[in-house]
């Protein structure tokens, strides 16, 4: 497979086709230096996307949450939604920054767990394509 940058480029650029076609203006931050990837612009109000690219892992997805030194967990205030773009289903999922704050791995469900275990999973379809998250900020 390709480089890790060159696979985070396919995630951004793929999360960027899509807030454009929700109606949102892209904008890349200058250098790389901002804790966020892109911001966007609709109706005058700015949110700021942190994009991971993944592949599915058997029935679930996971995020890296850590910042940038990959030490830290997310401690909030960098980004306004994670964005976790898979590569394998061509699919992102809109995860708002509050809940991952504290978490080094975020896990989205894409079917149900063996155990029948409901509460603190998160399924696939309260995240996946869910660009009407971004209008409540």
């Amino acid at each position: 497979m390709r480089d890790t940058s060159s696979v985070g480029q396919i995630g951004e650029a793929a999360v960027m086709q899509r807030l454009i076609t929700e109606g949102w203006q892209v904008l890349i931050p200058y250098g790389n230096s901002a804790p966020y990837d892109l911001a966007a612009e609709k109706d005058g109000r700015f949110v700021r996307i942190q994009v991971r690219t993944t592949r599915t892992e058997d029935s679930f997805i996971s995020a890296n949450c850590r910042t940038k030194n990959n030490r830290v967990h997310a401690q909030g205030g960098g980004f306004d939604f994670l964005v976790v773009y898979e590569l394998n289903g061509d699919a992102a999922f809109v995860i708002h920054e509050d809940e991952i704050i504290g978490k080094s791995v975020f896990h989205i469900r894409l079917s149900p767990s063996l155990s029948g275990q409901v509460q603190g999973t998160h399924p696939a379809e309260d995240y996946r394509e869910r660009w009407d998250k971004l209008d409540v900020v």
